[in-house]
C-alpha cells in the first residue's frame, strides 16, 4: 500500500520528468502552469514533512521556481531564506547564500548583498561560491562607484540646463 508521502513524492517527480521534457519552443504559459503544479505539491510536502530530509530539497527547488520561472523575486528570497534557517545540515547552503546575495545585489541592495556575501566567504571558504562572492563584491564596488559617478554627470547636466555651471 502507498502511503500519502510516497504518494506525493511520486506526484513531484512525475511533475519533474513532464517539465523536464517540455520542448524548448513550449508555451512560456504552460512552463508556468506546470511548474505552479509543481510548486504547489513541493510547499506541500515542506509543510507535512518539514523534518524528513527531502524537504530541504524541496524548498530550495521551490525557491528556484519563484526565482526563475515565476520571477517573483521577493518570494523566492522567502524561501532561500526558509531553507537557510530552517534546514542548516542542507549541502547547498552556500549556494543558498550566494542567491540570495544575487537576488539583493539584483535589487542594488548592496549593503545587504555585501553582508551575505562576507558570510558565506566567512562560513564556506572552500566553497566554489566563496570564488565567486570576491567576484561579486568586486562587481558591487565598481557599480556603486560607476553609479555615483553617473549620478553626479546628472546633477551637473540638470545644474547646466538651470544655468548653474560650477
Amino acid at each position: 500500500m502507498v502511503t500519502e508521502k510516497e504518494r506525493l513524492i511520486q506526484k513531484i517527480d512525475s511533475s519533474e520528468k513532464a517539465i523536464a521534457k517540455m520542448s524548448p519552443t513550449a508555451k512560456e504559459e504552460d512552463i508556468i502552469e506546470a511548474s505552479m503544479y509543481l510548486a504547489t505539491d513541493l510547499q506541500r510536502y515542506t509543510i507535512n514533512y518539514p523534518a524528513d530530509s527531502i524537504s530541504a530539497d524541496y524548498a530550495f527547488k521551490m525557491a528556484q521556481l519563484y526565482d526563475l520561472i515565476f520571477k517573483d523575486r521577493a518570494t523566492a528570497l522567502e524561501y532561500y531564506y526558509q531553507v537557510y534557517q530552517r534546514y542548516k545540515w542542507f549541502k547547498k547552503q552556500d549556494e543558498v547564500l550566494f542567491l540570495i546575495a544575487n537576488i539583493y545585489h539584483d535589487a542594488n541592495e548592496y549593503k545587504k548583498a555585501t553582508m551575505v556575501l562576507e558570510r558565506l566567504q566567512e562560513y564556506y571558504p572552500e566553497s566554489a561560491y566563496s570564488a565567486q562572492a570576491t567576484d561579486l563584491l568586486t562587481i558591487m564596488k565598481s557599480d556603486t562607484s560607476l553609479n555615483a559617478t553617473i549620478k553626479r554627470f546628472e546633477k551637473q547636466n540638470a545644474d547646466t540646463a538651470k544655468g548653474k555651471v560650477q
